[in-house]
């Protein structure tokens, strides 16, 4: 059975600031999530960041999902409009979302009635800002 790697950030833990654990797709699905996972063993309140590593069988290379965010699961309450600002010089405004499933990925929302959006990848977004 395939095992994903998680690379938790942690924050306020009094000994540690990263940790990783290995997730198969069954064990996530049986917790709901992964999020649901990683917080069985540490409190929401020490996670700062949860990436889970996928592989893209298309073009043969891991890549970085961002399943948990402070920043961003504090955004996606709040309901208000940010500025993504890309590596490549692209701005969009749009409204943080998040998807279902084992792997939960964050979505920019184009209008509050948007029912689905683009997903964000850890790599590709280079500044957050509130509008």
């Amino acid at each position: 059975m395939r095992k994903y790697k998680c690379i938790i950030q942690l924050h306020h833990h009094p000994h540690r600031t990263r940790a990783i654990r290995y997730i198969s797709k069954k064990t996530a699905k049986k917790y709901g999530n992964v999020s649901n996972f990683i917080f069985e063993e540490f409190p929401k309140r020490f996670v700062k960041r949860i990436y889970v590593r996928l592989y893209n069988d298309n073009t043969k290379k891991h890549y970085l999902l961002i399943t948990y965010d402070y920043y961003l699961e504090s955004l996606k309450k709040s309901r208000d409009r940010i500025e993504l600002t890309y590596r490549w010089g692209e701005k969009e405004r749009c409204l943080i979302g998040k998807s279902t499933g084992w792997t939960p990925r964050y979505l920019a929302l184009k209008r509050v009635d948007s029912i689905s959006g683009a997903g964000l990848l850890a790599k590709c977004v280079s500044n957050i800002r509130l509008v």
